[in-house]
């Protein structure tokens, strides 16, 4: 965003990032929601979107509130806008270290040693290119590990339910992929030294990532 639209909650990434804002801000946090953040949207399912997300954190942990009033907004420190205010919270020390969620076991057969990947991202600048995934993949693969799909290639479970995914990456080696929902979904369930980012464009959460530990490849 440009600071200047209004911000509505287009995509998955972004609505998983609001709520690991809430999350790292301390809980209980109510996040107050305009009309504009439930319609809409891919697959015109923002509100229960919303409801699977915060079904992920502890119970009462997050409230998504619908009532139009206004509490605290939040900038990032480390990404000014210009329609930043001294009096919002700046989220970018909250999100220096995200404390780790711990997923309700779901009924899934996953390898022995394994890591999630997903390289379906918003627009090509986001992922790497194709020939470098094949490249990924067998090193991945001499490596001894397995890869997992999840999001938009997998099939099943792991492409539909964020709990299933959530459980998946819990048990994981670590997180291969794009800069997408599924960044933001595993810096919820495994350190960032164990996410690797590849993408054609530095996006503010991808710096982020890379200055708390993670591995993030920018590809031309």
């Amino acid at each position: 965003m440009d600071g200047l639209r209004p911000f509505t909650a287009a995509g998955l990434g972004d609505r998983i990032h609001h709520c690991t804002v809430a999350w790292c801000l301390g809980p209980p946090v109510t996040l107050h929601l305009a009309e504009q953040h439930l319609r809409g949207g891919q697959f015109g399912n923002k509100a229960e979107s919303w409801r699977e997300i915060v079904d992920l954190f502890p119970a009462g942990a997050i409230t998504l509130g619908t009532d139009r009033s206004l509490g605290a907004l939040f900038r990032y420190g480390d990404h000014p806008m210009p329609t930043d205010g001294p009096e919002m919270v700046d989220a970018e020390p909250l999100l220096r270290r995200i404390p780790l969620l711990t997923p309700e076991p779901q009924a899934i057969d996953l390898p022995d040693r394994f890591v999630t990947v997903q390289w379906d991202a918003n627009g090509p600048s986001r992922t790497a290119p194709g020939e470098q995934r094949r490249v990924i993949a067998e090193q991945l693969r001499s490596e001894g590990l397995t890869t997992v799909t999840v999001g938009g290639e997998a099939d099943g479970l792991l492409r539909w339910s964020l709990k299933h995914v959530a459980w998946a990456m819990s048990r994981a080696a670590g997180h291969v992929g794009a800069d997408s929902a599924f960044m933001h979904l595993a810096m919820l369930y495994m350190p960032a030294e164990r996410i690797q980012i590849h993408t054609r464009k530095l996006t503010h959460h991808t710096r982020r990532l890379r200055a708390n530990g993670g591995q993030v490849t920018v590809w031309p």
